[in-house]
């Protein structure tokens, strides 16, 4: 909640150095893998419940988890370079 209040009013060196914090940064890759496990979780229910065909189902969850691991080197690379 913290983080919702302060950081739109920072500039972005205080944002930068902000979250070159060690603590802050270990947070928000926590927060970051948690949001991105919950994501991958309820798609994968998703395409389970609506794809049928077993060829479709395994291509689908394969591109489910493509993109979240996308999601999360992205992220992960975005928090480590700022």
């Amino acid at each position: 909640m913290y983080l919702i209040f302060t950081i739109p009013g920072m500039s972005y060196d205080g944002v930068t150095s902000f979250f070159q914090k060690p603590l802050i940064l270990f947070l928000s890759l926590l927060l970051t893998f948690n949001f991105a496990f919950h994501m991958k979780l309820g798609m994968q229910m998703i395409i389970e419940d609506y794809i049928h065909e077993n060829k479709n189902l395994k291509l689908a969850l394969l591109l489910n988890n493509i993109f979240v691991s996308i999601v999360i080197i992205g992220c992960t690379y975005s928090l480590l370079t700022l």
